[in-house]
């Protein structure tokens, strides 16, 4: 008897935590929204934390109580544009079982035309902070997984590298350089496209600096 009446007065205290779970993860979404729009108005110049607090409806501190600084609040924006591209480019492999190339790239196209000065302060920063990799992670993992459909069992870590940040580099070149407004997104796609399988399908034979090496070494 004891024990059940145990258990009955334990429910309520079970029942408080998730208001206050989907309250902290709304003051934390309403923080990084607000900060975003202040981005999107104004730039990195017009950005401070009281700012945010007073658009996202909070108090600066507890505002700190989620980030300590600026900088984490464009940090973490950073990383949630990239958990986004991630989301796209599984829900783009998943909705048509196609070219996964093209597929891959188009979607990386897209999320980079999308919300651009955004995108450009915030990676700036993020990248700045030294999260370089994080930026690659994600995209190299879906280009490691085209390994079949070249033949390949295994795609080399320094091909695997060098096709990822190829495909990267013109991806934020959309974003950072107004030269890229001349050129649609088909154009890019396919260009990206025809450079990424081209360099893949050499991939079964040993790269130059192999080549290189084995040469100097004989």
């Amino acid at each position: 008897m004891a024990a059940a009446k145990s258990q009955r007065r334990k429910k309520p205290k079970i029942q408080r935590r998730a208001p206050q779970q989907r309250r902290a993860q709304a003051t934390y979404d309403a923080a990084l929204e607000a900060a975003a729009r202040i981005v999107r108005r104004d730039g990195l110049a017009g950005l401070n934390t009281n700012r945010i607090a007073e658009r996202a409806g909070i108090s600066v501190g507890t505002l700190y109580g989620y980030f300590p600084d600026k900088t984490a609040i464009l940090v973490a924006l950073a990383r949630r544009l990239l958990a986004e591209d991630q989301i796209a480019m599984t829900a783009a492999l998943a909705s048509d079982p196609g070219d996964r190339v093209r597929l891959i790239v188009r979607t990386l196209v897209a999320r980079h035309r999308t919300d651009r000065e955004l995108r450009r302060a915030v990676m700036s920063v993020h990248l700045g902070q030294g999260h370089g990799d994080e930026h690659s992670e994600g995209v190299e993992q879906f280009i490691a997984s085209l390994g079949s459909k070249h033949g390949l069992s295994q795609i080399g870590a320094l091909r695997l590298f060098v096709a990822t940040r190829a495909a990267l580099g013109v991806a934020r070149a959309l974003v950072e350089e107004h030269k890229a407004a001349q050129f649609s997104d088909a154009e890019i796609e396919d260009e990206i496209v025809a450079l990424v399988e081209a360099y893949l399908s050499r991939a079964a034979g040993p790269s130059p600096a192999s080549r290189g090496a084995a040469r100097t070494s004989s």
